[in-house]
């Protein structure tokens, strides 16, 4: 395997992740990708898909809260055990591994409501609003044994901190 420059992509000798050249002509690009903050939190099984939450909120509206709440809080406590940061503004990616392909890919991502608002639960950003996150990407895999959302933090402009 050869090594690539992670601004440039050109080879680096081993051991170096960034090139001579772009160290000395791209120090801004340099420092952003140096402490650029990043997490990934794993919440095992699969969260409720649309035709679920919109069963439940037919049923009884207790029903909805009660599965709205039941989520969200896993997804806190999930998010609890991984990181302790902060963010002021947020990108997330989220890959949703599944069980089968039996569910719409549409219908799958209705579980983002969960996630930021267990986000915002956890304190790790402030609101689910604008303000504090920025894209959000999905991407869906199949995993048979072992079904789950994976969510990767990215900051956004750099803005951190750290819990006490």
């Amino acid at each position: 395997m050869m090594d690539t420059c992670v601004i440039c992509g050109n080879y680096v000798a081993e051991g170096r992740q960034v090139c001579p050249a772009c160290e000395l002509s791209r120090p801004k690009e340099l420092i952003q990708i140096m402490f650029k903050k990043t997490d990934t939190i794993v919440i095992p099984g699969e969260l409720p898909d649309l035709n679920q939450i919109i069963s439940a909120s037919k049923d009884h509206w207790g029903s909805y809260s009660s599965m709205k709440n039941t989520n969200t809080q896993r997804v806190a406590y999930c998010t609890k055990q991984t990181t302790k940061r902060r963010y002021k503004k947020i990108d997330l990616d989220i890959t949703w591994y599944c069980k089968d392909k039996r569910k719409d890919k549409d219908n799958i991502m209705a579980g983002t409501k969960f996630i930021l608002d267990g986000l915002v639960d956890a304190k790790i950003i402030k609101n689910d609003g604008w303000a504090n996150v920025g894209d959000i990407r999905h991407k869906f895999e199949v995993d048979k044994k072992n079904p789950r959302i994976e969510i990767k933090i990215t900051e956004v402009d750099g803005l951190t901190e750290v819990a006490i």
